[in-house]
C-alpha cells in the first residue's frame, strides 16, 4: 500500500513528464492486479491522503465493471459491499462529495446473485441515510448487472412508494426500509433525489411496473404536477432546483406513458386532467 501512495505522489505532484509517465504506467498495472482488490479496500479504509482513498474506490469501480462482480466469489463479493456500506455510512457526503460518489457506484457494480433484494436488505444498507440510498439505487440501472423483470418490478414500486413519501404530508417512509433512514424533512435535494431514481428505474422495461394509470393513481400525483407546472415559481426557492424538479416530473411521466399499454394511451387525457394542454401535447408527441 505504501508503494502505490508513493507512486500516486509522483504522479499528483511532480511536473517532470517522464517520471509521470512511469507513475501513470506502474499504476495501471497494479489495478489490473489480483492484488489490487485487498489494497484498493486498505486505501479506502486507511489511505493516508483523500487522493488515495479516491484511488482505492476508483480501483474498485474499475474492477467490478460488468455483470459479474470482477469475478469475485460470491461470498467475497457480499463481504466487499458490506464493507464499502459501513465505510458509506461512517462519511460525510458534503465534505467528501467524490469518494461519496465513487463509493455508491462500488456498491451499485456488487448485487451478486441475491440482486436488488439482498441489496436492500442488506443490514449495512439499512444503516445508510436516505441519501446514500437513493444514490446507490439510480446507479444500479446503468451499472450493467442482470436485472430479472421481478426485481426490476419490486423496485419501481419501491420508488413509487417513495415518491409518496417525498410529495404526499404524513405519507410513511417505504416500509421495505428502517424508518430510521428517513430524512426529516422533504427538502429539495430529498425530491430530486427519489425523482432522478424513479426515472432511471422507469426507463427499464417491467411487465407490471410504474405505467401512467399506476402513477396518475397515487397520491403524489397531484402534488408531482404541481411541482411541473413552470408558472408557479416560488420565489423563496432556488430557480435551479426548481426548474430542476419540474425537468425530472416531466420526464418521468414521459417514461411511464412509454410503459402505458398501447390500448390504453389514448385515454391520457383523462388521466392526468391538471396538465396543461399544451404540456400535455408534448407529452403525447414525445412518445411517438
Amino acid at each position: 500500500m505504501e508503494q502505490v501512495e508513493d507512486t500516486l505522489r509522483v504522479l499528483y505532484s511532480t511536473s517532470d513528464a517522464q517520471q509521470r509517465q512511469t507513475a501513470d504506467a506502474w499504476l495501471r498495472e497494479f489495478q489490473a492486479s489480483q492484488a489490487a482488490w485487498e489494497i484498493a479496500v486498505g486505501l479506502l479504509t486507511s489511505g493516508h491522503t483523500a487522493d488515495s482513498k479516491l484511488f482505492g474506490a476508483t480501483v474498485l469501480c474499475t474492477k467490478l465493471r460488468g455483470d459479474n462482480c470482477g469475478g469475485l466469489p460470491p461470498e467475497s463479493a457480499a463481504i466487499l459491499r458490506s464493507v464499502l456500506l459501513q465505510h458509506l455510512g461512517a462519511m460525510n457526503a458534503d465534505s467528501e462529495a467524490n469518494l461519496h460518489a465513487q463509493l455508491c457506484r462500488a456498491c451499485s457494480l456488487l448485487l451478486g446473485n441475491g440482486g436488488v433484494g439482498s441489496l436492500v436488505s442488506d443490514p449495512a444498507f439499512a444503516s445508510l441515510g436516505a441519501a446514500a440510498m437513493l444514490a446507490i439505487l439510480a446507479l444500479i440501472p446503468e451499472a450493467g448487472a442482470f436485472l430479472s423483470d421481478a426485481e426490476t418490478v419490486a423496485t419501481q414500486l419501491l420508488l413509487l412508494t417513495w415518491l409518496q413519501h417525498a410529495y404526499v404530508t404524513g405519507a410513511p417512509f417505504p416500509p421495505a426500509l428502517p424508518a430510521s433512514a428517513a430524512p426529516t424533512d422533504c427538502s429539495d435535494e430529498y425530491r430530486l433525489a427519489v425523482l432522478e431514481a424513479a426515472c432511471k428505474w422507469a426507463e427499464m422495461p417491467a411487465s407490471d411496473g410504474i405505467t401512467l394509470g399506476r402513477l396518475a393513481a397515487s397520491p403524489c400525483s397531484p402534488e408531482l404536477m404541481r411541482h411541473a407546472d413552470l408558472r408557479a415559481t416560488p420565489v423563496a426557492r432556488a430557480q435551479t432546483s426548481f426548474y430542476k424538479e419540474a425537468r425530472l416530473v416531466f420526464e418521468l411521466f414521459r417514461l411511464v406513458l412509454d410503459q402505458e399499454p398501447s390500448e390504453e394511451v389514448a385515454g391520457v387525457g383523462s388521466r392526468l386532467p391538471s396538465v396543461p394542454p399544451s404540456a400535455l401535447g408534448e407529452l403525447v408527441a414525445s412518445t411517438m
